[in-house]
């Protein structure tokens, strides 16, 4: 074998270990089974500790809220990559206002869907498997809710450590420099062998001066990239 066949060798190799390194060892025996999937509302867990000016029922409101805005995002993402030509998302994806619905119908609320189980969630929605995210980060992304979940009381902080000598600010916004980290555990599951057939696994910084669409569609850009069920 010459230099450059080895190299090609070597590249269609890699090529295709990355398309399958999120491949679980049932997804050969499990994924051609299925027909139709459905995207779950995300699980939005917050690692900062609790904002003072936020009570339990706000912190569950825009939980809810930013849960339907990445499903929304999501099923966008997953939509556009499906279709007919090679390396096209070759699955059915159930709308998900029916997929909302049939939870809502079922007493399911967004923020408690992690306590049902794959089989159960199979049954209410009437599919072969669902896509379920769940996403830790330390504040939420809504500019209208302008309290930052675990870094709110060091902003001042921030910015007095930012004065320059005469007293001036050296940033005059000190938020624009930070960043937190985002956790993304994204996996689609079998709902009645109820075993993983992909997993995706990142994470990622995300600036505080990032608008909120432009996060939600990096994140679920990110996600469907990965996806599974292709032609070719």
């Amino acid at each position: 074998m010459n230099h450059f066949t080895l190299l090609i060798f070597m590249s269609i190799t890699i090529a295709s270990c990355s398309r399958n390194k999120y491949l679980t060892a049932d997804y050969d025996r499990l994924a051609n089974q299925h027909s139709v999937i459905a995207v779950l509302p995300y699980d939005i867990q917050l690692t900062g500790r609790k904002a003072t000016e936020m009570s339990e029922d706000e912190i569950l409101e825009y939980r809810a809220q930013e849960a339907k805005q990445f499903q929304q995002s999501l099923y966008s993402e997953v939509l556009r990559r499906t279709g007919r030509r090679d390396k096209d998302i070759n699955i059915s994806v159930q709308d998900i206002n029916k997929t909302n619905r049939l939870l809502g119908d079922a007493g399911i609320a967004l923020t408690d869907i992690s306590e049902y189980s794959p089989k159960e969630l199979g049954r209410i929605l009437d599919v072969d498997a669902i896509i379920s995210t769940r996403l830790m980060k330390e504040m939420f992304l809504s500019k209208g809710e302008a309290v930052l979940v675990e870094v709110a009381s060091d902003l001042a902080k921030d910015i007095l450590k930012d004065k320059a000598p005469g007293g001036v600010l050296r940033y005059p916004n000190s938020k624009l420099s930070r960043s937190s980290e985002v956790d993304i555990y994204c996996t689609i599951v079998d709902t009645e062998a109820e075993s993983a057939i992909w997993v995706f696994s990142t994470d990622i910084d995300i600036q505080w001066n990032m608008e909120e669409d432009e996060v939600i569609e990096y994140v679920n850009t990110r996600i469907s990239r990965k996806f599974p069920y292709r032609k070719g």
